[in-house]
């Protein structure tokens, strides 16, 4: 976990989060839907519970690109680009009726994505797993341990940033 998140600026900690936690997931999910698919026959047969867990994985990584995605290309650059006018105090900047983000929105997805992260983690719980399948178990627990600091420092530091950020945009519009 990073120790000093609240120290840090908004640019610092968006990019640990793209660095710490998007890059590996990303990199996690092509590993996982290699390994998902060597999963065979007899793995089925052994471990019927498996039959649901490519439906499941392309269901959650849809999603979870989708929003990494959301936040490197429209959720952080506009937090950066308001922190960078309210630093500035440049209020002709203000006056551009720029998108509001819905950080409630992107807090709730956090959640969804811990109950996807969830169901495929039940699908592995009292198995026998054989070494091929506790792979694809452990990777997932990868992913369910990041998704949870990524959304902490998201929810507890960027989101209340941001937050703070917009009262002070709209209340110096509604002043000038």
């Amino acid at each position: 976990m990073l120790k000093n998140a609240n120290d840090l600026s908004l640019e610092d900690v968006m990019d640990y989060i793209i660095k710490e936690f998007h890059i590996p997931t990303r990199k996690s999910l092509e590993n996982i839907k290699e390994l998902i698919q060597d999963i065979d026959d007899e793995d089925i047969k052994n471990f019927p519970k498996l039959q649901y867990l490519w439906e499941l994985y392309i269901q959650f990584k849809s999603e979870y690109l989708k929003h990494m995605e959301n936040e490197e290309i429209i959720t952080f650059p506009t937090i950066l680009k308001y922190e960078k006018i309210m630093n500035l105090w440049n209020r002709d900047m203000l006056k551009i009726n720029d998108q509001h983000l819905n950080y409630v929105e992107m807090r709730n997805e956090h959640d969804i994505f811990t109950s996807y992260l969830l169901s495929i983690i039940e699908l592995f719980e009292g198995l026998d797993l054989d070494r091929k399948i506790k792979k694809i178990q452990q990777e997932f627990l990868d992913i369910q341990e990041k998704n949870l600091e990524h959304a902490d420092l998201e929810n507890d530091i960027v989101y209340p940033k941001w937050a703070e950020l917009q009262i002070k945009i709209l209340w110096d519009k509604k002043s000038n």
